[in-house]
């Protein structure tokens, strides 16, 4: 079982802060992120007048830009015979690209006739972190000395040389990093900065609603619980053991809804209702499952109902495919879009359509049968019993089948020697080393898909359409012949705009969608 962190970008690009960071703060549910990770962010200028100013002002910018959690710093030294200066101005002190020596020379130069009661100095940081609602939490960090008349040690960076610690009876530059770090002005900061952010970790996940999310499949359940904010707090997978029953697959789930719960250490209160991404056919008002193919015995079941009885939480169902198209746009890849369109490139090809922000579910629920969509219309015939499918052409499994369709044929290809073991992705390492029977399947597949795709950009004028599944672990092999073809088959406004991508979320994406169909019906039901 997993527990998600926290994300918080470091409003630096700085390397060195970032593995500081990472080790003063390395037990709390945090993942920390640089600038270097963003580079849609652009840093505003430091126009203000204090450090804690300067800090508030870079991380509330940075988050507002990034739609995340993001800490800034400013610090500097502060001389008391020069009125505070350097101060935030302590980097440019000697002027713009000046080197540490030249900093501390123009320092020594202005305290050459201070004497030494007088050249009393303190280094000082502030750390502000920001959602993108506003500042989340600010402390300050100082550390008290005196400036010398002579530089000594070879360790630090900046002022360090030059200033004098009581504590350590030493400049910064004559001790080691790790004995610095205990009395310095960073290092009171950070120390502060770890106790005061587990206590608001502690706050967000006490105040904040959560929803559990559970996708149901035929080999694996899997289930998380989920903050508002779409955070994940713990993940699990469980096999789903069909052929033991219905009933006890019922139990399972509702007994995985108290384990997910329990890991989050959240009270049952604190759960507001559960989610449960299903295949088949489903009525989702009526929270009934039509059919499942891969678990038998599951006709015109009341999901929905049987799980509230186990878990005693309000329960609502939505299509799985449906749930992870959810997740994708409001916390995933097509996050800010209004128009995106998901499709599931596997054993069958599924997808989902988000209109802001909103499942179209169609007048019967079966809406966004995008693997359904009609290539040919006297083609293969589709698992569906529908003839020219896209499914039939471009799933996973149509793949492999026309590779070996063409061996048959005659075709000379190393697949051959696969046999019955053949799959998608010998199909695609095949194409990349040269086979030229597997590159004209491969090429023959995103054809299709790009034909089916075309269509969608012609039809819904998608903001991003987003690929999911195995088949898009090929990367570019993909990606960039397929974005070639969709161009050529639809409009071009629409090929334009529409971004074709991979998903973000990867396994996680059904939890977080079926939690997000919960958390939308229950909170609109308010």
């Amino acid at each position: 079982m997993s527990r998600e962190r926290r994300l918080i970008v470091l409003g630096s690009h700085n390397k060195g802060k970032l593995r500081e960071l990472r080790a003063a703060l390395g037990s709390l549910p945090i993942a920390l992120r640089g600038l270097d990770a963003c580079p849609e962010a652009r840093a505003p200028e430091e126009t203000g007048e204090a450090f804690a100013e300067n800090a508030r002002l870079k991380a509330r910018e940075l988050a507002r830009q990034l739609g995340e959690w993001v800490l800034a710093d400013d610090s500097g030294l502060c001389v008391d015979a020069l009125g505070g200066r350097p101060g935030v101005r302590s980097a440019r002190y000697a002027g713009p690209g000046a080197t540490d020596g030249q900093k501390i020379g123009r320092l020594l130069g202005e305290l050459s006739n201070v004497e030494e009661p007088k050249r009393g100095a303190a280094f000082v940081c502030t750390l502000a972190l920001a959602s993108p609602e506003g500042v989340l939490l600010e402390v300050r960090g100082a550390c008290r000395g005196r400036i010398l008349r002579q530089p000594r040690g070879r360790n630090g960076f900046g002022y360090d040389p030059v200033f004098f610690c009581p504590d350590l009876g030493a400049t910064f530059a004559e001790v080691s990093i790790e004995a610095k770090s205990q009395v310095s002005h960073r290092g009171r900061a950070l120390r502060a900065l770890a106790r005061g952010l587990a206590g608001l970790l502690e706050r967000e996940s006490a105040m904040e609603q959560h929803y559990v999310g559970i996708d149901l499949g035929g080999t694996n359940i899997k289930g998380g619980v989920v903050a508002r904010s779409g955070r994940v707090l713990c993940f699990t997978s469980i096999e789903t053991q069909g052929e033991k029953g219905r009933d006890h697959v019922l139990d399972r789930m509702g007994r995985l809804v108290g384990k997910v719960r329990r890991a989050a250490k959240l009270s049952p209160k604190q759960i507001a209702g559960v989610g449960i991404g299903s295949p088949g056919p489903l009525n989702i008002a009526k929270g009934i499952i039509h059919s499942a193919p891969n678990l038998p015995g599951w006709e015109n079941l009341p999901l929905a109902a049987e799980i509230q009885r186990r878990c005693g939480c309000p329960v609502v169902i939505e299509n799985d495919a449906n749930a992870a198209s959810l997740a994708e746009a409001i916390a995933g890849a097509g996050k800010g879009q209004n128009c995106m369109i998901m499709l599931t490139l596997g054993t069958g090809i599924g997808g989902g359509i988000v209109l802001g922000g909103r499942v179209w579910h169609g007048a019967d629920d079966i809406a966004a049968e995008l693997g359904h969509v009609s290539i040919c219309y006297d083609g293969a015939r589709c698992n569906c019993g529908v003839q020219g499918c896209v499914e039939a052409y471009a799933s996973a499994p149509a793949t492999v089948r026309r590779a070996r369709e063409a061996i048959a044929a005659g075709g000379k290809s190393v697949l051959a020697r696969k046999g019955d073991k053949l799959t998608c992705e010998d199909v695609f390492k095949a194409a990349r080393r040269g086979d030229w029977l597997a590159q004209k399947v491969v090429a023959d597949t995103i054809k299709f898909l790009a034909v089916a795709i075309g269509s969608l950009i012609n039809v819904f004028n998608p903001d991003m359409i987003v690929l999911f599944g195995g088949m898009t672990k090929a990367g570019d092999q993909l990606f960039a012949p397929l974005r070639r073809e969709v161009a050529m088959r639809c409009f071009g406004i629409g090929a334009k705009r529409c971004k074709i991508v991979g998903s973000e979320l990867g396994e996680h994406a059904g939890v977080i969608g079926a939690a997000f169909a919960a958390m939308q019906h229950f909170e609109e039901a308010k």
